[in-house]
């Protein structure tokens, strides 16, 4: 995400590695933030960030590592 402000559509959806048909599911859905410009439309790259970073904390999809840390699901008696 260099120094750009803003960003593509098609930019946007390879940084966040989903494809056009779900991207712009996402933005019709008001789940994914953008703004227009005429007839374009953008994505501010702080905006971007900001919107990851929420998805991070709520946890929407997001998952830590084990940290090496053994299951113990199946413990013997």
């Amino acid at each position: 995400m260099q120094d750009k402000l803003l960003l593509t559509l098609d930019e946007v959806f390879e940084t966040l590695q989903i494809s056009r048909s779900k991207g712009f599911q996402m933005i019709s859905a008001g789940i994914l933030p953008s703004i227009k410009i005429g007839r374009l439309r953008r994505v501010p790259v702080d905006t971007l960030r900001a919107w990851i970073q929420q998805q991070v904390e709520e946890g929407e999809g997001y998952s830590e590592p084990s940290c090496g840390q053994s299951e113990k699901k199946h413990e013997s008696k």
